[in-house]
């Protein structure tokens, strides 16, 4: 995803720098970003509640 593709633009030279990479990258999501995986998130249980758990496409 977003993240991974940023964190590997470039190759990680070490793997603090692999971690400082990850740190700034996560820092960097736009709250919209977040809120629209919340609401997804949300919609996919509820779609799960009304299949009682049950396989379902969404």
């Amino acid at each position: 995803g977003c993240i991974r593709d940023i964190v590997y633009s470039q190759k990680p030279t070490t793997v603090e720098n692999m971690k400082n990479r990850i740190r700034q990258a996560c820092r960097n999501i736009n709250v919209g970003v977040l809120e629209k995986v919340r609401d997804d998130f949300h919609h996919r249980l509820e779609l799960c509640i009304q299949v009682n758990g049950q396989v379902f496409e969404h």
